[in-house]
C-alpha cells in the first residue's frame, strides 16, 4: 500500500489516455463517480485531497512541495481534456481540481446529507460546462 502523500491523486490515473475527446469522455464519467454519493461518504478510502489539503495547508515546504507536486500531475493529466489552447487548458484544469476539492470537502462537512449533495451537483454542474464549452 503507497504511503498517504503518495495516494494523493492516484484515482485520476483513469485520465491518462492519448486522445482528447476519450480523455473528456472520461473525465465527465470520472467526476460523476468523484461527487457521487459513494466516494464522499468513503471518507477514509476516498480521495486524500479533500481530507488532506488542510493539514498540508500548515505543514512544512517538504511537505508542501510534495502536495504541489501531485496537484500539479492530477491538472496535468486533466488539461488536455479541457477546451481552449494549452495555457486555457491548464487554467480551466486547475478550477476543476480546486471546485471539485472543494465541494467534497465542504459536503463532508456538513451535517445535512441533503445540504452536501446540493453543493456536489452545483459543483458537477459548474464543472462540466467548464470542461465542455469551447
Amino acid at each position: 500500500m503507497l504511503p498517504k502523500w503518495e495516494q494523493i491523486g492516484v484515482e485520476f490515473d483513469v485520465l491518462d489516455v492519448a486522445e482528447a475527446a476519450e480523455r473528456r469522455r472520461r473525465l465527465v464519467e470520472f467526476l460523476y463517480f468523484y461527487l457521487g454519493d459513494e466516494h464522499c461518504e468513503a471518507v477514509a478510502d476516498g480521495c486524500a485531497m479533500p481530507a488532506l489539503t488542510a493539514d498540508v495547508s500548515r505543514a512544512g515546504d517538504a511537505v508542501r512541495k510534495v502536495y504541489q507536486l501531485r496537484i500539479s500531475r492530477v491538472v496535468a493529466l486533466m488539461a488536455p481534456a479541457m477546451p481552449g489552447a494549452p495555457d486555457e487548458q491548464k487554467q480551466r484544469a486547475w478550477a476543476v481540481v480546486a471546485a471539485i476539492v472543494g465541494a467534497v470537502s465542504i459536503a463532508r462537512a456538513l451535517p445535512d446529507p441533503a445540504h452536501g449533495k446540493a453543493v456536489r451537483e452545483a459543483t458537477l454542474r459548474s464543472v462540466e460546462a467548464v470542461i465542455t464549452q469551447s
